[in-house]
């Protein structure tokens, strides 16, 4: 009886581990396509060679010309 439930046990835990295995292969292909569609849209987008964010209006070209400003100004103070 004890060698039944061994073999049993034995089984369940196998096709456990084949059900896990399963899961990780699809996972890892998922990341795996996740990474190639993020490469091609990255060379797609250096490619294009459209210059992102060049209007003076957009916020992260407003941040760099007022840090240039404020980095210039602090490393040349006006001497009166």
């Amino acid at each position: 009886m004890t060698s039944r439930l061994i073999r049993s046990a034995a089984l369940h835990y196998e096709r456990a581990m084949r059900q896990c295995e399963d899961c990780l292969f699809q996972a890892s292909s998922l990341v795996g396509e996740s990474l190639q569609a993020s490469e091609k849209a990255t060379t797609a987008e250096l490619q294009s060679n459209k210059p992102r964010n060049q209007d003076p209006r957009s916020p992260t070209i407003r941040w760099q010309l007022q840090f240039t400003k404020t980095d210039a100004a602090s490393q040349f103070p006006r001497s009166n």
